[in-house]
């Protein structure tokens, strides 16, 4: 049997929840909430609020909300994405179009191909101890 969307997009929230917590964040999936914020990140000084998009279609007004929203209570608003299907990505959000790759303890910067959409992928890292 088929995965429904939403079983899908729940578990690539549990994915991204468990990778944040290997990084040292204490996380909390807002369920089914429909919302601005799909998971909430927080780590000593560091405030993610992580909009879940397989896709990584994230939509004008979803961007501008998350963008308002972290502005308001000082956190990063960060795109996560699995654009090829298994890597995990995470993505600054701004108001315009553009992304950069979210400072994420753990992560590096990787260039895509010359062909590729957009200038890096953040890719997994060993975990810092």
């Amino acid at each position: 049997m088929a995965l429904t969307q939403y079983q899908r997009g729940r578990a690539f929230e549990y994915r991204i929840i468990k990778d944040l917590q290997k990084r040292g964040f204490w996380c909390m999936r807002a369920a089914q909430s429909k919302g601005i914020v799909d998971v909430l990140g927080l780590s000593r000084g560091q405030i993610l609020l992580v909009q879940a998009k397989i896709s990584g279609a994230l939509g004008p007004a979803e961007r501008k909300e998350l963008v308002e929203l972290a502005t308001e209570v000082g956190g990063m608003p960060v795109l996560a994405e699995r654009s090829d299907g298994r890597t995990l990505s995470y993505w600054l959000v701004y108001l315009d179009t553009r992304r950069e790759p979210a400072p994420i303890p753990g992560y590096v910067d990787v260039p895509r191909a010359a062909s590729a959409k957009v200038d890096a992928q953040v890719v997994l890292d060993q975990p810092t101890q």
